[in-house]
């Protein structure tokens, strides 16, 4: 089983393993990714637009593939006010440092926004450890997760807010769950483009408005490169920093506020439309092989 990554489709031709290609990126590509041709199996999941490519091999479309710790009766626990998002893989696309910087820029633009510490709990992977001493030390009254799936599902059920990047598998819980989400500016090429499809469904709030994600889908790594650069000089303005500070601000107070939630029903809407169980759609073609 291969997630993404098909590279490992051509090893397991060579040694005449079956080779379930999972592709979450579909709708983005403008060709199929190399030696798909060779997987057994070729499964994409839906996203909100619909994939403009031409596909030579049969393609299983799945819907939604929620985690089951998403999908069960929610419990009753203590809220997490503002459950703040880095994502959970590490993108071979990022420039050196590139996501540690990203992480002290948003630390600092909620250093000086009017969101209390005490209100805020941060998700980082694991490859971010390092970025958890500058949280503490500007942040003291956070609290920090380096959560697996079942522990983030649990604080995902928990939290009143989520505070993301703009990725692809957490929207998607969080759109199941009702919850309202901010995002953050993007960090590769991918984000950029997912952000531009939510903002033009009015999904979330965006904090910094998405003028990069012109561009052409197949030229991901150029738009990689242009946002981390753009970025760079951006943590380097300080009083752009304030201007994010002050919006980041007002969108979780207008979150908070009757009225705030009133495209919700619309945008879980769109998430029925592409489909809610596409991990049982997947593990059926997997137990194929098994």
């Amino acid at each position: 089983m291969s997630f993404l990554d098909y590279r490992s489709i051509k090893i397991a031709a060579t040694l005449q393993v079956p080779c379930i290609f999972f592709d979450t990126l579909l709708w983005s590509r403008s060709s199929l990714p190399d030696n798909t041709e060779n997987a057994t199996e070729y499964i994409a999941q839906r996203f909100f637009v619909t994939p403009d490519i031409h596909t030579p091999r049969p393609v299983h479309y799945v819907g939604a593939v929620l985690p089951k710790e998403t999908v069960r009766k929610r419990r009753t626990l203590a809220h997490v006010h503002t459950l703040v998002n880095f994502g959970g893989l590490k993108s071979p696309a990022m420039l050196p440092d590139a996501d540690l910087n990203y992480v002290r820029w948003v630390v600092h633009i909620l250093q000086r926004s009017a969101v209390p510490a005490a209100h805020l709990t941060f998700c980082l992977p694991r490859h971010l450890a390092s970025a958890a001493h500058n949280i503490q030390m500007c942040l003291p009254q956070s609290s920090i997760e380096f959560p697996d799936p079942s522990a983030f599902a649990d604080l995902l059920h928990r939290s009143c807010t989520l505070l993301t990047v703009p990725g692809l598998e957490t929207v998607l819980e969080a759109l199941y769950l009702n919850k309202p989400m901010i995002f953050l500016p993007p960090y590769n090429g991918t984000q950029c483009l997912q952000l531009d499809i939510y903002e033009h469904l009015h999904i979330g709030a965006t904090l910094v408005p998405n003028t990069i994600a012109r561009c052409h889908r197949a030229n991901l790594q150029a738009l990689t490169t242009t946002i981390q650069r753009a970025n760079a000089f951006e943590q380097a303005d300080k009083q752009h920093l304030d201007t994010l500070a002050m919006r980041l601000s007002g969108l979780v107070v207008d979150l908070h506020t009757e009225g705030a939630f009133a495209n919700n029903g619309a945008c879980h809407s769109l998430l029925r439309d592409i489909g809610i169980n596409g991990r049982e759609e997947t593990a059926a073609i997997i137990s194929r092989y098994c």
